[in-house]
């Protein structure tokens, strides 16, 4: 028999390890972990964060084998990861009616349960009955079947299951506005059921979309069919919100160790060194204490000042949970594996030895070796001796269970005998291990990080796609601007003023198209009708995604910005206003473009940009009902040279019928026909708009007018005011414009997802100053 070697042997125990605190525990029809032997439930995030553990002890084996008996054991244990995985699918996959109906209301009542039942998969509480508003819960899912599918698991079996992974892209996206109950179940502070945007929720969605962006879930053997696609806007906008919140974890929450996720490992989801070393000195410096860390400041969970017997506090109890908080040792294997992670990256920075010079471009500019080489020995020693530290202190935490087996209780709670001590003097009393024995969460990311610590594993194999480079240094974009002519006028125009343009019928085969024709597309993206998915919800579609180029059917398009869709807000008729709204979407661009290669804003120049005066004739209107559309045709009055908004501008109201002079039959009612017949031969836009008003406030929007005379194509009012909208906004009449919008109700696509966005982010920033400048103030 041969000898078994050195790293071998360790391998072993540590497989006894996980065999004896995790693998025992998973069911073998779903594959799911209870959170303890009597807790049966399974959640959503303990099981992910659990399973952990046993990838990494997977690869260890694959890498270090020496004997068969080594890669029949790393298949084992991958195979462990896929069938938790695939059974925390199939509970997603049984409410999928809910994640449907979550993307358009994003309502605490429909979305997916937080935990489910380790035998069946069935939901175990009602709706109501729990916080299961937890949007970090499936983005933590998402994030790590992406991780782990990079790495070389088959989790994903068919498209149908693809189209419901590219359906919760579409559940978590929206996560930068949506109030959840976050990491820890429970909402705000005062444990009042009360939802609120949480920053590891934010981070954690990040992370998942830009991890999951692009990936084709069947690995090697796929398609375009099975790849996942995420809008950019939607990563930008989580980050945008999660900056600005940072260190700050919520509205009620000053600091969360749960962040420590969202700054390290898993997420990597801040890409300011900055802000990841301020936000991780408040964790320690106000969470940490000889057992651990806090959660947060005046956590009651399981303090013995807390009543278990209520699900939720009352308004002034927190108080009582100050300086007698739980300690929680999981948060020591996150800075365990923050030191690791972060050795990793000087390591991967230090310059080329073998030249005699190396310059390395920072955000400072070029930098020697020399300082470059010292600057990095010093952060290499401080990672090494953050992880010696923690490993230290972890190592005094650890209770020895059976057969010496090292076991991470859940936490550390104050006796409730030395309330009153602690109080008086805080983390002088010794305290007693707690809760879950091991804390599966915890144990997992324990387990890893001595699998890192002992060289079995490198930390670009639990890290495939990179995350953990977030903060490294990025060159400057440079913005392409794409200038095509609508015509072959246009073309000849911009020529003669020596702007070489081409029509976008000579850049064939690639495609020009309004942005509005990619929300349509995104729509159809994830379409399933066996699962009853409808695919994403019509949305406004931002810069970031209409500046890049896409193969759709074997076909290659770029998409014009929105803010240059007449349909989608009439300002976008106003040069003036495009030209503003060009400058500021360049910038944009130029600072948040994030993905390979350069962004490419397509700029068409249209008929009305060039005019003189920015005026044109305006081209008839073509359409199948050619002759009902001739009311539109008519010869228009030069319009003002520059038209302004202000006390000058006409008001456009309706009148009364008295004012209209409206024809009368024999009965003393309306004569609509002969209305019809005003309509036809009335010579001015603002006429025909008070007459289509009238049939409109009368008759309906979709009631039928034969301007051609009985028995000929009708066109309903609806129609009719829409071609005279045009009209008059390719003549530049603002106030007209703005009367037809409001007779067919026309509102701006995403105003309401801009007010929100802008409202965010100024409560953010008060928050952050707040934060900067806040004392404790005596109760």
């Amino acid at each position: 028999m041969r000898s078994r070697s050195n790293s071998g042997v360790r391998l072993d125990g540590y497989a006894r390890l996980v065999q004896e605190t995790i693998l025992c525990h998973q069911n073998p029809v779903t594959g799911l972990l209870p959170a303890s032997a009597q807790m049966k439930d399974a959640w959503v995030r303990d099981n992910v964060y659990s399973v952990l553990a046993v990838w990494g002890l997977g690869m260890a084996y694959r890498k270090n084998a020496d004997r068969d008996e080594d890669k029949a054991k790393a298949y084992e244990l991958e195979q462990s990861v896929v069938k938790l995985m695939q059974g925390l699918l199939q509970c997603m996959m049984r409410q999928v009616a809910k994640v449907e109906k979550f993307k358009h209301t994003q309502s605490t009542a429909d979305c997916l349960h937080a935990k489910y039942d380790t035998p069946t998969c069935a939901t175990v509480v009602g709706d109501n009955q729990w916080g299961h508003l937890q949007v970090d819960a499936t983005s933590i899912y998402l994030l790590m079947l992406a991780q782990m599918t990079a790495s070389g698991l088959r989790i994903i079996s068919n498209l149908d299951e693809v189209a419901f992974i590219q359906n919760l892209v579409f559940y978590i996206e929206a996560a930068y506005k949506v109030a959840d109950y976050g990491i820890w179940e429970r909402g705000d502070k005062t444990n009042q059921g009360i939802p609120e945007l949480n920053g590891s929720s934010v981070g954690i969605a990040k992370a998942a979309l830009e991890a999951i962006d692009e990936l084709d879930l069947f690995g090697a053997h796929g398609g375009p069919k099975s790849v996942i696609h995420v809008l950019p806007d939607e990563v930008e906008h989580c980050q945008s919100i999660l900056c600005s919140m940072l260190p700050r974890a919520s509205t009620s929450k000053e600091i969360d160790a749960g962040l420590l996720s969202i700054i390290s490992y898993p997420a990597f989801a801040v890409e300011d060194p900055d802000l990841v070393a301020i936000t991780k000195s408040e964790i320690i410096s106000k969470l940490q204490g000889r057992y651990g860390c806090c959660r947060f400041i005046r956590d009651g969970y399981r303090c013995p000042k807390e009543d278990p017997s209520r699900l939720h506090y009352d308004p002034a109890e927190l108080k009582l949970f100050e300086n007698i908080e739980c300690e929680w040792p999981v948060f020591w294997t996150y800075l365990i594996l923050d030191g690791i992670f972060a050795g990793d990256q000087v390591q991967v920075l230090q310059p080329n030895t073998r030249s005699g010079y190396c310059c390395t471009r920072t955000t400072r500019g070029v930098t020697s070796k020399g300082f470059y080489h010292r600057c990095n020995s010093e952060q290499m020693t401080v990672a090494l001796e953050q992880v010696q530290e923690y490993r230290e202190a972890l190592e005094g935490v650890l209770i020895r269970g059976k057969n010496g087996i090292k076991l991470l209780p859940e936490l550390y709670a104050v006796p409730p005998d030395k309330v009153e001590e602690e109080y008086s003097n805080p983390h002088s009393v010794d305290r007693v291990a707690m809760g879950q024995l091991p804390h599966m969460w915890g144990q997992s990311l324990y387990i890893l990080g001595c699998l890192l610590s002992e060289g079995f594993l490198a930390p670009g194999e639990i890290d495939p796609l990179n995350r953990r480079f977030s903060t490294n240094f990025k060159p400057d974009v440079v913005v392409q601007v794409c200038v095509v002519a609508e015509s072959e006028e246009i073309k000849e125009l911009l020529s003669d003023h020596g702007v070489v343009v081409q029509t976008m019928s000579e850049v064939l085969p690639i495609r020009v198209m309004p942005a509005r024709i990619l929300s349509h597309v995104y729509v159809r993206l994830g379409n399933c009708k066996k699962l009853s998915l409808s695919g994403r919800p019509y949305r406004h579609i931002g810069v970031l995604g209409t500046s890049k180029f896409y193969e759709i059917r074997n076909r290659s398009y770029i998409f014009t910005p929105q803010f240059l869709d007449q349909h989608h807000f009439y300002l976008a008729l106003d040069n003036q206003m495009i030209v503003e709204m060009l400058r500021t979407e360049l910038a944009y661009l130029s600072s948040c473009w994030r993905m390979t290669g350069r962004p490419t804003l397509t700029f068409p120049i249209t008929r009305s940009m060039l005019e003189s005066s920015m005026y044109l004739p305006v081209t008839p209107i073509k359409s199948k009902r050619r002759k009902a559309l001739n009311l539109l045709e008519i010869p228009l009055p030069p319009p003002p040279p520059h038209p302004q908004l202000g006390p000058n501008v006409k008001q456009h109201k309706s009148h009364s019928a008295a004012e209209l002079h409206l024809p009368r039959d024999s009965q003393g009612n309306t004569d609509f026909a002969a209305l019809v017949r005003q309509l036809r031969e009335c010579p001015t836009l603002q006429d025909q708009a008070d007459i289509l008003y009238i049939l409109y406030a009368m008759k309906g929007a979709d009631w039928l007018v034969e301007l051609s005379g009985p028995g000929q194509d009708a066109v309903s009012v609806r129609s009719l005011l829409e071609e005279l909208y045009v009209q008059a906004g390719a003549c530049k009449e603002w106030g007209l414009i703005r009367y037809i919008s409001g007779i067919l109700r026309k509102r701006v696509a995403v105003l309401a997802e801009v007010s929100k966005k802008s409202f965010f982010h100024s409560r953010r920033r008060q928050r952050r100053v707040l934060c900067r400048q806040q004392t404790v103030c005596p109760e």
